[in-house]
């Protein structure tokens, strides 16, 4: 079982991840005067991401998650928990470094 034969994760790693620690390497230090503004959304989206998924993954079959890892917890592959945890930090950084370029642009 190849780790990179796994589209969701290699998607992650590709497109969030990375680009996450890019982010974060290069404007560390503007992005962490808004530390609290990033966890709270992040926390906040988790917690509604999490209840969407439940309701609409294992109750009421609305979608599914194949081609994953098949680590699950709490009925939702591991990957999505990852989902929900990076991808609101980093289109908070994203949103928070457009601001800082238009008010300074």
């Amino acid at each position: 079982m190849e780790f990179w034969n796994f589209p969701y994760i290699r998607w992650h790693i590709i497109f969030v991840i990375l680009p996450s620690i890019i982010i974060w390497t290069l404007y560390w230090r503007y992005l962490i005067k808004y530390k609290q503004t990033i966890i709270w959304i992040a926390v906040l989206s988790f917690i509604w991401g999490i209840i969407f998924d439940w309701v609409a993954s294992p109750i009421l079959k609305l979608w599914f998650f194949d081609n994953n890892l098949g680590v699950y917890f709490l009925g939702l592959p591991i990957e999505e928990y990852l989902f929900l945890i990076f991808v609101p930090q980093e289109l908070t950084a994203i949103l928070l470094l457009i601001r800082k370029n238009l008010k300074h642009g």
